[in-house]
């Protein structure tokens, strides 16, 4: 009996031992199958936000803006039958804003045919409006870009603030809120042939600036022409570029005829203008046209800084004095 239960308790503890080893074993099957789980989730998690930290980082990568600082612009204008067509070309990036702003020879305003293009991928870019019917003469277009136009951050950095890394033939000086600034531009000028149209490249300027450029001894010179319609002022100067001239064209009896307007020279002084003919005979035999150029406290800085606040700087034979300090240059061409 005793030999029994003996052997009875000895199956019992070897069952035991054997249960006891299978759960032990399972647990630990069960320990590591969760540790690799854990590792292959955390492996996942962090790829998922490597992958999400370099989306997030090409997503801040700024817009590539080829191309050099040294902007150039080329292609044609047409204008016919009171639409104007611009088909341009530029090493501006693809992206980049263009203004076309086209203005009547007279002092007629053109409103709404002026505005922004974008650039596309092969450095092109086109601009179409109309021209109200009522106006019959030709145009002055004018192409811009200026960094501060831009959408682009990258564009903007590229070209700097207010222009300031902009170069080459196309950079003009302009003022916006009084802070001199540079832009790539270039103004086209258009008359009308006897069909009514007119045709014009875009080219690269060539300035040539004299010797005495900047010089305030003040020299100015210009050839006068007129036809039934308007008087044609081109001419030189040694001022700075953004100094502005105040063109009028005085009757016989030295008043003002009414006709008139404002020019500012180019980088190398020169200067171009048309003005209504102010007379209903369309004879201007004994006019004159009077330029004048007369900083001021209000002109750009560059010019108070050369000529000063009331042109005291300015020295030579077209300048004149009056009874308060200021002096201002005069140039007077007589019509015949």
């Amino acid at each position: 009996m005793s030999k029994r239960c003996g052997m009875r308790r000895y199956s019992f503890e070897k069952n035991r031992i054997f249960t006891v080893s299978i759960i032990t074993l399972t647990l630990m099957f069960s320990g590591c199958s969760n540790e690799n789980a854990g590792k292959a989730n955390k492996s996942k998690e962090t790829s998922g936000s490597t992958e999400t930290q370099e989306q997030s980082e090409k997503d801040k990568k700024p817009i590539e803006t080829k191309g050099p600082l040294n902007v150039q612009f080329g292609g044609s204008v047409t204008y016919s039958d009171h639409h104007l067509t611009v088909e341009g070309k530029t090493n501006l990036p693809a992206g980049a804003s263009v203004f076309v702003n086209p203005m009547a020879l007279t002092s007629v305003t053109l409103m709404g045919t002026s505005g922004p293009t974008e650039v596309r991928q092969d450095g092109s870019f086109v601009y179409e409006t109309e021209i109200p019917e009522e106006y019959e003469y030709g145009l002055n277009v004018k192409i811009r870009f200026r960094p501060e136009d831009q959408t682009s951050e990258s564009i903007k950095r590229k070209y700097g603030e207010f222009g300031k890394k902009l170069k080459g033939s196309f950079v003009r000086l302009y003022a916006i809120n009084e802070k001199v600034s540079r832009q790539a531009s270039t103004t086209l000028y258009m008359p009308l042939k006897e069909n009514g149209s007119a045709t014009t490249e875009i080219v690269k300027p060539d300035w040539e600036k004299p010797d005495d450029y900047g010089n305030t001894n003040i020299r100015m010179e210009a050839d006068v022409r007129y036809n039934k319609k308007f008087v044609f002022i081109k001419g030189k100067s040694n001022l700075i570029e953004g100094s502005q001239l105040d063109i009028s064209v005085l009757t016989p009896e030295g008043s003002l005829s009414g006709s008139g307007d404002k020019v500012r020279v180019n980088p190398d002084g020169s200067f171009r203008v048309q003005i209504e003919n102010p007379s209903d005979i369309k004879k201007l035999s004994n006019y004159t046209v009077r330029l004048k150029f007369a900083p001021s406290p209000y002109s750009w800085d560059n010019i108070v800084d050369k000529y000063g606040e009331s042109g005291q700087k300015m020295t030579g034979k077209l300048v004149e004095k009056n009874s308060v300090g200021e002096k201002k240059a005069f140039l007077k061409v007589k019509l015949n």
